[in-house]
Order: structure tokens, then sequence, then C-alpha cells
């Protein structure tokens, strides 16, 4: 019995090609499809509507590139308060950790021992009064001695002259010998010598006498300033706070004696802040001192800084800096406020620039869109420094160019877009 076409087995070469068949005709199926997916896509070009994007123009500025960190703020510097005076400490009216106020009191000291003291110096200074009167009366008497004997040396030189006149004259008549005329005048000559080294010896004299008062005077004059401030000192017995601030310690004890300028309080000033940054140690040799910082307060405030003393030991894998506010008493400060702190890591003053927007992906390279007449032209580019407002064009572009900023991610595919 002969088998019919139909009924005969199908050998497995002819199954592996009937399978092979299959799958290459979903292949050119898919294949197919796909170019006409294509050629729609390219016929059907998308378009931009002139108010659906934004656009920036190429120019000429500056970009700077930062990184970005963040920054507590705190209180930057601490007072001392020294004793007015050496005094038992009375009373405390402040504690640490209190926040004051200037003016407000955070002591009190006794007046017992400022009192002691000043009666001390009233006697010290009757004392160098007298010293005073008496000098002042010893000059006196010395000045009428001085003037006495000078009007003695000069009634004697007077004696002396008509002496040596008369002998002369009797010279003249033989009456005297020539020796008798000259012992005369050597008497006179000698008696004037006298005169002269009397009268250079008393101005000494009274020159001594003059600085001795100047001295006393002097004396005098520092011990009525030293009372004058001590008398002050007893009146400001109150240690009040100089400035706004928290008490950070008080270095005494009820009862104790405090000498005059010890150490008494320690405040911290709440007028000037400086700011502690942290930034993970990766990025530790961008920073150096004196390196420029941009504080960010707020979306709308921001303001200048610089990188003070840098902290040699890494915690946490993270490293910390001071940065100090140009402006360091700004209103909006307050202790432990965070803030974001952008570190300056490279300018360029005068290099061709581009506003940042949507379209920036951060790409080294990158394609985006030149506006032409009425078109978006793909264009290829190279970028340099970049910050949150700028991005540095180094070629690909020029001066006046006006570029789609808006998210340009679903026409990277196209060479060029339709304006209208």
């Amino acid at each position: 019995m002969e088998l019919s076409t139909m009924d005969r087995p199908i050998s497995a070469n002819q199954l592996l090609r009937r399978r092979v068949l299959i799958i290459l005709s979903w292949l050119g199926g898919i294949l197919l499809l796909a170019g006409l997916v294509s050629a729609v896509r390219t016929m059907i070009r998308p378009t931009l509507e002139a108010d659906q994007f934004e656009t920036a123009t190429v120019e000429y500025g500056l970009v700077s590139e930062t990184i970005s960190c963040t920054g507590t703020l705190e209180l930057e510097s601490r007072r001392m308060i020294l004793s007015p005076a050496t005094a038992v400490l009375q009373e405390t009216k402040a504690s640490p950790g209190q926040l004051v106020q200037s003016g407000d009191t955070i002591l009190i000291l006794d007046q017992a021992g400022i009192r002691k003291q000043l009666s001390e110096m009233q006697l010290e200074l009757k004392t160098l009064e007298n010293r005073l009167q008496k000098q002042s009366l010893a000059a006196s008497i010395t000045r009428l001695e001085i003037e006495h004997q000078r009007d003695l040396n000069k009634m004697e030189i007077e004696r002396l002259q008509s002496v040596w006149k008369d002998e002369k004259t009797m010279l003249s008549m033989g009456g005297t010998p020539p020796e008798k005329v000259e012992q005369a005048k050597q008497a006179v000559d000698l008696a004037r010598k006298e005169l002269d080294i009397t009268s250079a010896k008393n101005k000494l004299k009274l020159a001594e006498l003059e600085v001795t008062g100047e001295e006393l005077q002097l004396e005098r004059q520092k011990l009525l300033q030293k009372f004058a401030d001590l008398r002050a000192q007893s009146q400001q017995l109150w240690v009040l706070a100089p400035i706004p601030g928290v008490v950070i310690s008080i270095d005494a004890e009820i009862g104790s004696m405090i000498q005059q300028n010890q150490e008494l309080v320690k405040i911290s000033d709440l007028r000037t802040y400086k700011i502690t940054g942290k930034i993970n140690e990766k990025f530790s040799a961008q920073l150096s001192s004196g390196g420029r910082v941009n504080i960010i307060i707020d979306q709308d405030q921001s303001l200048e800084g610089t990188i003070g003393n840098i902290r040699p030991v890494v915690e946490s894998g993270q490293v910390y800096f001071d940065v100090l506010p140009v402006q360091k008493d700004h209103p909006r400060f307050r202790p432990n406020l965070e803030v974001e702190l952008r570190i300056l890591v490279a300018e360029k003053s005068n290099t061709l620039r581009l506003k940042d927007g949507p379209f920036y992906d951060g790409s080294k390279k990158l394609k985006v869109f030149k506006v032409e007449n009425n078109r978006a032209v793909a264009t290829e580019i190279t970028t340099g420094l970049t910050n949150m407002n700028y991005i540095e064009i180094e070629n690909g572009l020029e001066e006046g160019d006006e570029v789609v900023i808006s998210d340009v991610s679903d026409f990277q595919h196209l060479e060029w877009i339709e304006i209208e």
C-alpha cells in the first residue's frame, strides 16, 4: 500500500528549514516596522513653540567653580572680665550659661578693702603735701640767703675797689709804693672770682631745689590720680557685662579675696560669629587658608567669607575648618544656624559662558541646540568650569550665540528642531 504525499513523514532537515524561514520572517517584519517608525519620526519632525522654552546668549564674563559643603555658626570670640579692684566677692547675679545683655550686673564686690586703701592713700597724700610745703619753705629761705650773700659780696667788691682807687691816687702823689697798688688790684680780682663761683654754686643749688619740688609735685599728681582711680573703682564694684553674650564661667567663689585685674568672668561675644565648616576628606586638598567662600544663608541672601584655620585631624571622614565672614555681625546670624558653604576652587574672569539650565547634564561634551532663524540646530560643545549660575564654553559656541537652555533630552536624536 502506497502512502500519499500528505501522509509522508517530514524529515528533520525540512523542519529546521521551516523554523529558520519563520524566524527570518519575524525578523524582517521587526526591521520593516523599525524602518517605518524611523521614517515616520523623520517625516513628522517635532516643533517648539517660542513660549515653551528658554534661551540664553553666550557672553564673556566671570565663571567660578565651587564645591559645596555645610557649616554651623558659632560665636567667634570670648571676652575676659577682670576685677576692677582688690576686694571680696560679695554676691553673684548671673551664672554660667546665662544670657546677659550689655550693662547687666554679673558680680558685686565688697567695698571694705577699697575703703582701707583709700584711707591709707589719704594719709600718704597728707604726708606728701607736708613734704611739699617744707620743700617750698626751704627753697624760699635758700633764695633769701643767696640774695643776702650776693649783696654782701658786692659790697665787699665795692670796698676793695675803693681801696684800689685810693692806692692808685696815693701812688700818683708818691705816697705809696707800687706793690700796695698791685695788692689792692689783686684783692678786687679775687673778690670778683669768689662772687662768680658763689653765684654759680647758688644757681645749681636753686636748680636742685626746683627739681626736687617738681619731683614732689609729680609724685603728688600720680598719687592723686591713683586716689581718683581707686575712688572711681569704689563706685564701680558691680561687675557689669561689657557686651551682650553668654556667661561661660565665673572664676571665683563668694567670700573669696579677689586681686585687682584678676580674671573673674568669661563671656562669649554675641556680636560676632565664625562658621565651622566640614567637608568630605576626599575634597580636603581643595581647602587652603585664605581661600574664598560664599556663605548661603537662604535663597535670597549670601555673603563672602575666607577660610581660616584648617584642622589637621580627620573625624569620621570629615575635615573641619573655620570660615570667617566678611560681615561677622550679620543680623541673620544666630548660634548653631546651619548654612551652605560654596568653596571657590577655580575661577576665570573673562571667558565664554552660558547661563546654566536643565539642558546641562554635567557632561564635559554634550549636544546643545543653537537658535538660527526659525530652527534650533544641534551643536556639539565642550564645557569647562561650572557653577550653579554659569557654564564655561571651551569650544563649539561663540559670543552672541543664542542657545536653548530648557530640557532638550527628548530631541537628542535630531539634528535640528523647527521653532514656531
